[in-house]
């Protein structure tokens, strides 16, 4: 940890606030910030429970990690390359989806407010507690709706119409509109990745040389011989 924790700190100071422009940089921070953690109140016989959760969220980031290094390899970087353009295709319909999530869990916290007020149990809500928030359980309630876990148990009772309405609306949209267009718009990412494989793994080690890139500037600073990196690519230079 010390030894990536100085790694780190020469590159900040190189390339000062525009190291948190990269994810892989932030994930570096975040880990050697949870190790640490985990190090000290491990040391400081701190309680278990916070200790394994801080622990696991290390090992979380730990193992994402991974993922960093996997792009070192050719199998592998270009497979990293064609997750981190998915995960960038598909942020405006993240957005899309977190509205159409609230706009049926803004529905159903609702009615079951009116199902608090008859005084009915706990069990009788459309939204099952699972945090114990009724918005929370609402914003759950209604993603699981879109994944396809229903629980039509609670649907008879008051507002049975309304309810049975906004059920079919939310498997609808949901489900069906939302996430076949989620496979579409990552079947054309893959398409379009496939068509660039080559350059998409060369773009992955240029990224890796980048970010060691200053250990040239030591070199020099040291009087040693300059160094030019290389990359071949298909028997060309």
């Amino acid at each position: 940890m010390v030894c990536f924790f100085a790694l780190e700190s020469i590159q900040i100071s190189n390339v000062g606030l525009s190291y948190l422009n990269d994810f892989w940089n932030i994930l570096d921070l975040t880990t050697i910030i949870l190790n640490t953690t985990v190090v000290l109140i491990s040391l400081l016989k701190a309680d278990q429970e916070l200790i394994r959760l801080t622990a696991a969220c290390a090992m979380i980031a730990m193992w994402i990690k991974l993922m960093y290094w996997m792009r070192l390899f050719k199998r592998t970087s270009h497979f990293i390359r064609m997750i981190t353009l998915i995960m960038r295709d598909i942020r405006p319909f993240i957005v899309m989806l977190l509205i159409c999530v609230g706009l049926f869990a803004n529905a159903f916290l609702i009615l079951d407010q009116s199902r608090r007020d008859n005084g009915m149990d706990s069990g009788d809500y459309i939204s099952t507690p699972a945090i114990g928030n009724p918005l929370i359980d609402s914003l759950i309630r209604s993603y699981l709706v879109g994944l396809g876990e229903f629980g039509l148990d609670n649907f008879h009772k008051q507002n049975r119409v309304i309810v049975w309405v906004l059920f079919l609306a939310s498997t609808f949209i949901t489900q069906l509109v939302f996430l076949n267009m989620l496979i579409a718009i990552m079947g054309d990412t893959y398409a379009s990745a496939q068509q660039h494989v080559t350059q998409s793994r060369l773009n992955e080690t240029i990224q890796m040389v980048n970010d060691h890139v200053w250990i040239v500037d030591l070199k020099e600073k040291y009087g040693e011989s300059r160094y030019i990196f290389v990359v071949e690519v298909e028997g060309r230079n």
